[in-house]
C-alpha cells in the first residue's frame, strides 16, 4: 500500500490511478481537520438552583435550554447528591423519562422524587466530541403530599329546583379516590349522575335526580383518611315554592 505525504501529496512507487485515489483521501482528511476546528460545545450560562413546587401524583415537565454547540448537542439528565457532590447517577425510574426535546417528564410525581439531598441536573453532550459533556441547570423538587392538599368544604347541601337534585361538593386538588355512601340507607344508584363524568366533577359532586322523600338522611364522602358528612332534609325541598 502506498503512503501519502500530506504536505507534498506525492506517491512513492505508485501508478497514476493510485495517485488519484490517494489524493482524494488526502483531501478528505483535510476536510475532517477543518471540521475538527469547528467542533465545539459551549458551557451553560451560570444559573441558581431552580426549585419547583409540585403536588404528589401530578405530572410535571422540566425544560432545559441547551448551550450552543456544533453540531447541536444532545440533552440528558442526571441525579446529583447535594451532600456528596461527587455522587452522580443516571436517572432510571419507570415514571421519569427524557423526551426528544430533552425535557424531563414525570408521569406522576412521587414523594421520593423530592428528597432534600436530591438535585436533577441537565447536561449536554456532543454527538462527535465523545467523552465530553457540559454540566447545566440544577433543579430541586418540593413535593407536597396529596393528603396535605386535601381541603374539605363546609357542609353544603343545596337544592336546584330546575333539575330536582341536591348536590354536595368536596374540593380537592389533586383529586383522590372519593367514595360516597348513605349512612342510614342505600344510595339511589338508579338516579345518580355518573360519578366518573365531568358533570359530577369526576366524583367530587354527588347529584341525585328526581329527589324522593326517602332520599333524606346522612350522606358521607370519604377521601383517604378524611370524611365529610351531609345531612339532607327532603322536607326542605318539598316545601320549595317557585315564584
Amino acid at each position: 500500500m502506498a503512503v501519502v505525504d500530506k504536505k507534498s501529496s506525492t506517491v512513492p512507487h505508485g501508478n497514476s490511478s493510485s495517485r488519484r485515489t490517494l489524493i482524494l483521501v488526502a483531501l478528505d482528511e483535510k476536510v475532517i481537520d477543518e471540521m475538527d476546528d469547528e467542533r465545539q460545545l459551549e458551557h451553560f450560562p451560570p444559573r441558581p438552583v431552580r426549585r419547583i413546587q409540585v403536588v404528589e401524583g401530578n405530572s410535571l415537565t422540566i425544560e432545559c435550554v441547551p448551550p450552543r454547540g456544533i453540531p447541536p448537542p444532545t440533552l440528558f439528565w442526571l441525579y446529583r447528591d447535594t451532600k456528596q457532590g461527587s455522587v452522580i447517577e443516571t436517572i432510571r425510574r419507570k415514571h421519569i423519562t427524557v423526551d426528544l426535546e430533552g425535557r424531563l417528564q414525570f408521569t406522576s410525581v412521587e414523594l421520593h422524587d423530592g428528597r432534600s439531598n436530591l438535585v436533577y441536573e441537565c447536561a449536554a453532550g456532543s454527538p462527535v466530541l465523545h467523552g465530553e459533556y457540559r454540566s447545566g441547570d440544577h433543579v430541586q423538587l418540593m413535593v407536597t403530599p396529596k393528603e396535605d392538599c386535601l381541603k374539605m368544604t363546609d357542609a353544603l347541601c343545596k337544592f336546584n329546583p330546575f333539575t330536582e337534585a341536591f348536590q354536595s361538593e368536596l374540593a380537592c386538588r389533586p383529586l383522590p379516590d372519593i367514595y360516597w355512601s348513605k349512612l342510614d340507607g342505600n344510595l339511589p344508584k338508579s338516579r345518580l349522575k355518573d360519578l366518573t363524568s365531568a358533570e359530577s366533577d369526576f366524583g367530587k359532586t354527588l347529584i341525585v335526580e328526581n329527589v324522593h322523600p326517602e332520599d333524606a338522611g346522612h350522606y358521607e364522602c370519604r377521601a383517604g383518611d378524611l370524611t365529610h358528612s351531609i345531612n339532607v332534609r327532603v322536607l326542605d325541598i318539598l316545601e320549595y315554592n317557585p315564584l
